[in-house]
């Protein structure tokens, strides 16, 4: 089976206004970095991949199946939005449950998944707290554990690392880098260089709809001569390489 995000001259438009601009991309399996400033197209992209928005213009496959088959990308993807948000009232360990149910996961599976991936994110000691009482850190966590509930080949995060504090970056970095392990495909979208610069070999860099870069953290830098990723970063979108 093909494996990885396979994005082949993809436009969208917001009535006269693109928002991605004839972007083609390979995502292999690995952690694989998505960088750009806010507005720069970056999660219209990624709801694009996971089928939130339509391909009109342009072809996507995910694992080898195109996006115009929506069950079956959205069987294969977990996705953590930006704005992830839960049901306050709820527990985690409820919430889990309930979103794992509208997600179509049958009951004796999810007996199994709720506990697992609680583990992994770190998460028992909150499985009973109110969804409502969660720091930023843990709901991200929450949210993280809703997307790989069904335990999905393809892996999709939006900002994840955003208001966090620093040791909770590296945290959620260094979970990144284990859920990329083992060949699951990890598309991870930021506006910060150093996080991408931390867990990342392969990346590219998006601005004002456009790839202007796509390839590895090393070698962007030395085409720029710069000495860290931001710098590199901003060199690539001033003088607008590809």
């Amino acid at each position: 089976m093909q494996t990885g995000i396979c994005i082949e001259h993809l436009t969208l438009r917001y009535g006269r206004k693109a928002a991605l601009c004839d972007v083609s991309l390979t995502v292999p399996p690995g952690l694989y970095g998505l960088l750009g400033r806010n507005g720069a197209g970056k999660t219209t992209l990624m709801r694009t991949v996971a089928t939130l928005l339509p391909c009109r213009e342009g072809r996507v496959t995910v694992n080898g199946v195109p996006t115009a088959q929506a069950a079956r990308v959205r069987a294969m993807v977990g996705y953590l939005p930006q704005d992830f948000a839960a049901y306050p009232s709820l527990t985690v360990r409820e919430a889990l449950g309930y979103l794992g149910t509208l997600s179509g996961l049958e009951r004796p599976l999810l007996r199994r998944r709720v506990p697992a991936v609680l583990r992994l994110l770190h998460l028992e000691e909150q499985a009973d707290k109110r969804v409502g009482a969660l720091s930023g850190g843990m709901l991200r966590r929450l949210g993280m554990a809703q997307a790989i509930l069904h335990d999905p080949p393809v892996l999709i995060v939006d900002e994840p690392t955003a208001g966090l504090d620093p040791e909770e970056r590296v945290r959620l970095r260094a979970l990144l880098a284990r859920l990329a392990a083992g060949g699951r495909v990890v598309l991870f979208s930021t506006h910060i260089a150093p996080d991408i610069e931390a867990v990342c070999g392969g990346l590219a860099v998006l601005d004002a709809g456009r790839v202007r870069y796509a390839g590895t953290v090393a070698d962007l830098k030395a085409r720029t001569g710069a000495g860290d990723l931001e710098r590199a970063y901003l060199a690539c979108v001033q003088g607008g390489k590809d």
